[in-house]
């Protein structure tokens, strides 16, 4: 899939942009100042300003992220994978990637569960089960790691039984046989 946008599409997301600022950049709260700050984060998400959108959502309460806005856990979640480096060299490097994957997975298991019927259920649980076993993965106690991957392993394992027809229960038996390997 092509992620550029024609210069229509960020055009429009540019104006929206500055109404979204408008509001956001007033001192005042107002009722729906999240809901404002979450259009923004869309914006700026779908331009390829993680940063920035990352920075939007951070801004947002857990407990407001209800109703309009529940979603932004599952944006706020995607924000902090696309940031995740593939390969980590050093303990410092390894620690700032077991605090974002652990981080992914609070921003997930609190989309999946303000937002049970969701259509993007499936594949806010393949991540999840995909961040816990990476986060596993990393983890030298060998208890914690033991608790960690049989909690991927189950959430891959609820992903096939309860979606066993979507796209993501398919791939979740590949990385369910993942995690059983590094059990």
């Amino acid at each position: 899939r092509d992620n550029r946008l024609s210069d229509e599409a960020k055009k429009s997301f540019d104006e929206a942009q500055k109404r979204y600022e408008s509001i956001t950049s007033k001192e005042a709260e107002f009722e729906r100042q999240h809901l404002a700050r979450y259009g923004l984060a869309m914006c700026l998400f779908k331009k390829g300003e993680i940063d920035k959108a990352q920075e939007q959502l951070e801004k947002i309460p857990a407990g407001d992220r209800t109703g309009e806005i529940s979603y932004a856990s599952y944006l706020h979640a995607d924000c902090l994978l696309r940031k995740c480096p593939a390969e980590v060299k050093g303990a410092t490097q390894v620690r700032e990637l077991l605090g974002n994957l652990e981080n992914v997975c609070n921003q997930l298991d609190s989309f999946i569960s303000v937002n049970p019927k969701a259509p993007e259920i499936p594949e806010a649980m393949l991540k999840l089960g995909t961040s816990q076993a990476r986060r596993g993965s990393f983890i030298k106690e060998a208890q914690e790691r033991g608790q960690v991957l049989q909690t991927a392993r189950q959430t891959l394992e609820n992903l096939m039984k309860q979606f066993p027809k979507e796209p993501a229960a398919t791939h979740a038996i590949l990385e369910r046989a993942k995690v059983m390997a590094l059990q």
